[in-house]
């Protein structure tokens, strides 16, 4: 992985079953996305499924994200 985006899609208008918000995850340079949902933006959700995007496919060279509280 080389440059990997990464950013929280608000959905608690339209929760269901206690998920409010989509974590979306993108490797630019294969064109490939990952789509996880979180009850909460707290850092241990978006940590978890960072780590575990990590372990499977190595840690990007460059993450980008809007410096929000979660990923900062």
């Amino acid at each position: 992985m080389s440059n990997t985006k990464v950013d929280l899609i608000d959905m608690r208008s339209v929760q269901y079953n206690g998920f409010n918000f989509i974590m979306h995850v993108k490797d630019h340079f294969k064109k490939f996305s990952w789509l996880f949902s979180l009850p909460t933006k707290e850092a241990r959700h978006v940590a978890l499924n960072l780590k575990n995007i990590f372990y499977t496919f190595g840690s990007p060279k460059i993450l980008q994200s809007d410096n929000g509280k979660e990923f900062v």
